[in-house]
């Protein structure tokens, strides 16, 4: 994507509630499948956007700790904004860089649980599991959400297929992940698949409502004319075809 489009994309999405489909539901349910987690845990949270479930984790794990990752500094400045208004910004430390390539001072092995919901694409799902497992103290967790295949290989949607086959190339089925966890030495504690309405609500919806002023602020503008095009086509894959794919939630605990 050219930095112009990348530009209007950013707008676009800035102050959204969440960067990618799920809800607070979604997220404590992830968190419900840890099976324990010691007094005052550090927690990383990476590719965490403008981090609604950071302050889901925050409030949910009490005397938590959270260290935020992410690339872009506006989505770090929205979630201080959300953490001082609710006043957990003394237990957030915000980290802006390459979840991929992480600051010296996110330290190895120095987390109970690392966390990432709809950000592992973007590294390639085996090797975010190989890049984060080292931050985990020995018995550690994960729990990451991935863009998943649903059904068999022969009954996806052609259309599907090819839409996928440009914008996530690497997405594989459910048994798939399962045993790239087993590969990177973790042991897979359980999954659930966000349902459909985890794309409506809190994430398709609130896009939706905004694409008209959106793009009545910026008429004649040819990157404002592909963001909004690339978000309308793919609103209507996943409202044709959507039951073929989802977001599954992996919460997996290092050997």
């Amino acid at each position: 994507m050219e930095d112009a489009t990348f530009a209007r994309f950013l707008e676009l999405h800035r102050g959204l509630p969440r960067q990618a489909p799920g809800g607070r539901e979604h997220t404590l349910q992830a968190l419900a499948l840890v099976p324990e987690l010691p007094l005052r845990p550090r927690i990383v949270d990476l590719g965490c956007g403008p981090g609604a479930q950071t302050i889901d984790l925050l409030e949910a794990v009490e005397g938590s700790t959270v260290v935020a990752v992410d690339l872009l500094p506006a989505m770090l400045d929205e979630l201080r904004e959300r953490a001082e208004a609710r006043g957990l910004v003394d237990r957030l430390t915000l980290v802006e860089g390459d979840m991929g390539a992480l600051p010296e001072h996110v330290h190895p092995a120095s987390f109970h649980l690392v966390w990432s919901e709809g950000a592992a694409y973007s590294m390639g799902f085996d090797a975010a599991l190989e890049a984060w497992r080292h931050l985990l103290m020995p018995g550690g967790f994960i729990a990451v959400s991935e863009l998943t295949w649903r059904v068999p290989d022969d009954a996806i949607p052609e259309e599907a297929r090819a839409f996928f086959a440009e914008e996530y190339p690497a997405m594989r089925h459910d048994d798939d992940n399962a045993r790239a966890f087993e590969g990177q030495g973790y042991e897979l504690i359980g999954s659930f698949a966000l349902p459909e309405e985890a794309w409506r609500d809190p994430y398709y919806q609130p896009l939706l409502n905004r694409l008209p002023d959106f793009s009545a602020a910026h008429p004649n503008d040819e990157d404002t004319r592909r963001v909004v095009t690339a978000t309308r086509r793919e609103i209507d894959m996943f409202e044709r075809y959507g039951a073929s794919f989802a977001y599954v939630f992996y919460v997996a605990r290092m050997r």
